[in-house]
């Protein structure tokens, strides 16, 4: 996919271009991926800041990047008005994103484009997109280095440098440039600064038709070079997720890596030696991979014993593992029930048989009236010089005091000191009116009946 991205971007030379992708992941690894092609390059992700993503939008309005990276939900709200090309990196997951990201371009009546990158796996998906959409798409396949070489040249030629008049010091310099050579020379000249400023054109394979994968033979690997890769057994490195990504940022066929060997700190990587200059030109001088990952080639074989091995790798838990063999778990028969015991089946049942142990018991035994009595647990008594406690006289009075009181019956229901002051009346308050005082507020009194 990165290949035909930078064939895309070379072939069209749009003023400023928008690539889409779905996750932040692919957001950083394409971005890293054209910066180390010399592309001018700005992302825009969830992860960024305001000022961040104020200063990435205002380098595409300069001019000082024409290609910008990002995702759905931080490219929401965006305008660039020169705006030519907007490339799809991931299938976008519905028709409405699909028409929203494709609306960013050919505004104002002006053109622009908007290219689908399908894997051959994802055509289908593609076709239901458009369907759903309501769009029509060209199919054909990506830009090849060959194409993509004449389209620059044809730029050369019809760009408006060469039409545009020539200053005193340009015709000066070109009459300097043409005493000494040939116009043959001075043109190619002129290509080869061009392309070194600009990225060169991926070289694009066939795509492979399905079917039986043929069986590779690993013994016969051929002459190699061991890499160190600054990703370990700490780091949850594995061959399952190093190779694909190998592949994918260091532009290698997955013929061209042999053993992979993961060690606690770091990775032995064998590369077979006719794919390293390539790997070496995708990666550039400082061979960084993603999230800072970094490729060191070695002198010769590595010492893997000389390696720090660190703490042994944590087991795989398999409590969640399917305990029958198919996926399926198995299914536990529950016991079945009880029934309870009728009245008639407690008189069936037999009684239980009284020992006869004591029938041939022939030791003598004790009368009932000597039997021992259990003995009474020894009164504590204090060791010898320990000191005794002076108790004062009043706690004895205190004693004597609560029994006398606990033998009269008469105050056991007698009421108790208050806990609390009874609460005083507030000295304003009004003096209580008796209810049955004569006056002209009295109220009619009728004395209660004497029952006999």
């Amino acid at each position: 996919i990165e290949k035909a991205i930078i064939n895309l971007l070379s072939y069209h030379g749009a003023q400023t271009a928008i690539i889409f992708a779905n996750t932040r992941s692919m957001v950083a690894r394409l971005t890293a991926k054209f910066l180390n092609r010399g592309f001018k390059v700005v992302s825009l992700s969830g992860e960024l800041s305001q000022a961040e993503r104020g200063n990435a939008m205002q380098a595409l309005r300069d001019g000082r990047a024409n290609v910008c990276v990002a995702t759905d939900v931080a490219a929401r709200g965006i305008d660039l008005p020169g705006l030519e090309l907007v490339i799809h990196a991931d299938l976008p997951s519905n028709a409405e994103t699909l028409l929203h990201r494709s609306g960013r371009t050919g505004r104002a009546g002006r053109k622009g484009q908007s290219v689908l990158v399908v894997p051959g796996r994802q055509q289908s998906k593609a076709q239901r997109l458009l369907r759903a959409a309501k769009l029509d798409a060209e199919w054909g396949a990506p830009p090849s280095a060959e194409e993509v070489l004449a389209q620059e040249e044809a730029r050369i030629i019809s760009g408006p440098g060469l039409s545009e008049p020539l200053s005193a010091e340009e015709s000066a310099f070109a009459e300097r440039l043409l005493a000494g050579n040939t116009p043959e020379q001075v043109a190619a000249a002129f290509l080869r600064l061009y392309r070194e400023y600009h990225s060169a054109p991926e070289i694009l394979g066939a795509v492979p038709e399905g079917g039986k994968r043929e069986k590779t033979d690993h013994t016969n690997f051929g002459p190699s070079t061991w890499f160190s890769l600054s990703l370990g057994r700490k780091d949850r490195a594995e061959p399952r997720w190093l190779l694909p990504m190998l592949c994918r940022n260091a532009g290698l066929a997955k013929n061209a890596i042999g053993a992979i060997r993961v060690q606690y700190q770091e990775t032995f990587v064998e590369i077979a030696n006719e794919a390293i200059p390539a790997m070496k030109q995708e990666l550039g001088a400082g061979m960084e991979i993603e999230q800072g990952a970094a490729l060191t080639e070695l002198p010769g074989i590595p010492d893997f014993d000389a390696s720090p091995k660190g703490p042994p790798a944590a087991p795989r838990n398999r409590d969640d593992a399917p305990k029958h063999r198919k996926g399926r778990p198995s299914k536990e028969t529950p016991p079945a029930p009880k029934a309870k015991p009728t009245q008639e089946d407690a008189k069936a049942a037999p009684k239980p048989k009284k020992s006869k142990d004591r029938a041939h018991d022939t030791s003598p035994r004790a009368p009932e009236g000597d039997k021992r009595k259990p003995r009474k647990a020894a009164p504590h008594t204090k060791q010898e010089g320990a000191k005794q406690s002076e108790k004062p006289a009043q706690n004895d009075e205190k004693r004597e005091k609560r029994k006398k009181n606990a033998a009269d019956t008469s105050k056991s229901f007698r009421a108790g000191k208050p806990r609390h002051a009874p609460k005083q009346k507030p000295k304003t308050a009004a003096p209580a009116r008796r209810p049955n005082a004569k006056g002209g507020n009295a109220k009619p009194f009728r004395k209660p009946s004497k029952r006999t």
